[in-house]
This record gives C-alpha cells, sequence and structure tokens, in this order.
C-alpha cells in the first residue's frame, strides 16, 4: 500500500489545464480518496474534478465560480458551495482509478487542489 499525493495551482483561463491528478498503478485501485479544491472569486474561475472508475465511468463534479469547494472520499463527491452541500455523487462503493482537478471556465482567477488517496491492491 502506499500513499499517493499531488498538488497544485492554476491561474490559467484555459478551460482543461489540469492542476493535480492522482492514477492507479496497474490493476491497483485508489481508496480512501480525498480532495479538496477551491478558486478564488472571480468571473468564471471555476474547477473540474473528474473521478475515473476501474470500470472505465466517469464522474464530473464543477464547482461554481468564487463560491464552492469539493471533498471527495472514495468514489463519492461532495461539492459545497456558500457552506452547504449542494451536491452529493453516492458513488463510494466503485473502484477509483484515477483523480484529476483541472480548470474549467476562461477566468483568470488562482485555483487551487490537494489529492491524497492510499493506493491498494
Amino acid at each position: 500500500m502506499a500513499t499517493l499525493r499531488s498538488e497544485g495551482s492554476s491561474g490559467s483561463g484555459t478551460p482543461g489545464t489540469t492542476i493535480a491528478t492522482v492514477t492507479r498503478t496497474g490493476s491497483n485501485k485508489l481508496r480512501d480518496v480525498h480532495v479538496i479544491a477551491g478558486q478564488t472569486n472571480s468571473a468564471n474561475t471555476q474547477l473540474r474534478i473528474t473521478i475515473t472508475y476501474t470500470d472505465s465511468t466517469t464522474t464530473q463534479i464543477d464547482t461554481v465560480a468564487g463560491a464552492a469547494w469539493v471533498v471527495v472520499n472514495g468514489g463519492g463527491g461532495l461539492r459545497i458551495a456558500g457552506g452547504v452541500a449542494d451536491l452529493v455523487t453516492a458513488l463510494a462503493a466503485k473502484d477509483v482509478a484515477t483523480i484529476t482537478v483541472a480548470t474549467l471556465g476562461t477566468g483568470t482567477g488562482t485555483r487551487g487542489a490537494s489529492i491524497s488517496a492510499e493506493e491498494v491492491a
């Protein structure tokens, strides 16, 4: 079992710029996944968290410009806007292969993310 971590930040106004990503090795799985991501209060400054599962399906969680942060644990995700949970994905039973946080929107405010996960066989 290995702990994988990735963190970064970006002021890029180009949607799809990767900020942080964690990917399993071979056929291993990611467990105890935690993502904390947020952005400054600037127009069109959002994030997209993409969770890819071992069955190749995905879940995407988008933040709301300047008003949200996201916590992911296992395969499920929770988006919080203004201190209130406003989106929950209930896919914690799936095995996670990759977690990626990327820019969304054309705003040039700063976005940041930190990912940690345990990799298991």
